[in-house]
């Protein structure tokens, strides 16, 4: 068999398009976890002619305080951590930061889950207060949750990974192999089903208390758009079919269906999601039922 035979040219147009959805899965990751809410917030500021760097932690279990860092430099002779409870007008509480192992550190107060607090770092030196984040109109927020099993958490991720990549392929094969990616759609309604609607409200259970907060119960982008997600694979698995031609129609919904995922996973995750409200706190109401999304 020659290298520029039918079946050759075909397989390795099947591998290119392997890579081209495995490239754009990862792209798609990495933007979920840099635009996600327990990505730390990194930047740095100019402080006394020297460069300090800082990544915030933004995401903590619940049943410990989260512990927030910043690098030391000898400018730096007092570092101040100021926190409040998000979404109230509480007064700021101070918390002096302790320089240990090279770094300045100090405790934000575990919450339950869903609980979420404001905060900002001041550092002063002999002759300079700088504030990070610098803006003095925004605050780094930071959620907390409720420990959620690996045994759940990564099977969950898996096959959110599988459903994308598999979709994303089913996606090419519709615009470049004509009759082929039936396989790879119903592999990709299997993993979301799994995924998304087994396990992703198990992970939501564990982490915050309720099964499902999308639509219709509630606002939590991340379950609705699961949702969503899923009706466009079970759509479009419906005109593939198990057998026969995958006609015209078959193969639109494909691509739609494979749009619409990329589309919901340009949206970052967590948006609108489990939030303690402070105020139904105070009145006396528990934790797991203060619980409101949006």
């Amino acid at each position: 068999m020659t290298g520029n035979s039918p079946l050759t040219h075909s397989r390795r147009r099947s591998v290119a398009l392997w890579v081209i959805a495995f490239v754009c899965v990862l792209a798609a990751a990495s933007w979920q976890r840099m635009t996600g809410p327990s990505h730390p917030l990194g930047g740095s500021i100019e402080f006394s002619g020297r460069q300090v760097d800082y990544d915030l932690i933004r995401s903590e279990n619940s049943d410990r305080d989260a512990i927030v860092q910043i690098g030391h430099e000898p400018a730096i002779k007092a570092a101040t951590l100021h926190y409040r409870r998000h979404g109230t007008s509480d007064t700021f509480s101070r918390e002096a930061m302790s320089l240990t192992d090279e770094n300045w550190a100090a405790a934000l107060p575990q919450q339950p889950a869903a609980g979420k607090l404001d905060y900002f770092l001041t550092l002063d030196s002999a002759d300079q207060q700088s504030r990070i984040p610098a803006d003095s109109t925004r605050f780094v927020v930071i959620r907390f949750k409720d420990p959620v099993p690996a045994l759940v958490l990564i099977p969950h991720i898996l096959m959110m990974f599988v459903s994308m990549l598999c979709g994303l392929r089913a996606g090419l094969a519709a615009l470049f192999e004509a009759g082929a990616g039936r396989r790879m759609v119903w592999v990709t309604l299997f993993c979301l089903t799994v995924g998304g609607l087994f396990l992703g409200p198990i992970v939501q259970k564990y982490a915050f208390g309720a099964y499902w907060t999308g639509w219709p119960v509630g606002e939590d982008l991340t379950d609705t758009k699961t949702l969503v997600m899923w009706a466009g694979w079970a759509f479009a698995a419906g005109l593939v079919g198990r057998s026969g031609r995958i006609a015209g129609r078959a193969r639109a919904a494909m691509v739609i269906a494979t749009v619409l995922m990329l589309g919901v996973y340009i949206v970052p995750h967590s948006v609108r999601g489990s939030t303690l409200d402070y105020e139904m706190l105070d009145e006396g109401v528990q934790p797991e039922d203060a619980v409101r999304t949006g």
